[in-house]
């Protein structure tokens, strides 16, 4: 397939060192738009040793639920916030989350 060279130069790239019994996360902007970083940490602290895919849906469940809910305070509402922009309420997107 035909790649578009402004995509894939915009991706992220990282090298981390890890260590036994780390846990890695992957999301698109879907979950982290809206859910900060204390409450995914949060759902791993309180899951440690559940298998990945269960944690993995428990981490896309709550996005999605806060992407649907107009009140919630959002990642993506401070930001645009920042911004100058008026935005209110969790934002639907695409959600996707590998542990």
């Amino acid at each position: 397939s035909r790649q578009n060279p402004e995509i894939v130069s915009q991706a992220d790239i990282k090298s981390l060192d890890v260590e036994q019994g780390d846990v890695l996360i992957a999301a698109s902007d879907g979950v982290y738009d809206n859910l900060f970083d204390d409450e995914i940490t949060g759902l791993v602290r309180r899951n440690k040793g559940k298998d990945p895919q269960a944690l993995a849906t428990d981490i896309a469940t709550l996005a999605y639920n806060r992407s649907l809910d107009e009140s919630a305070e959002t990642p993506f509402e401070v930001e645009a916030t920042k911004h100058g922009y008026r935005f209110h309420g969790g934002k639907q997107d695409d959600i996707c989350v590998v542990v």
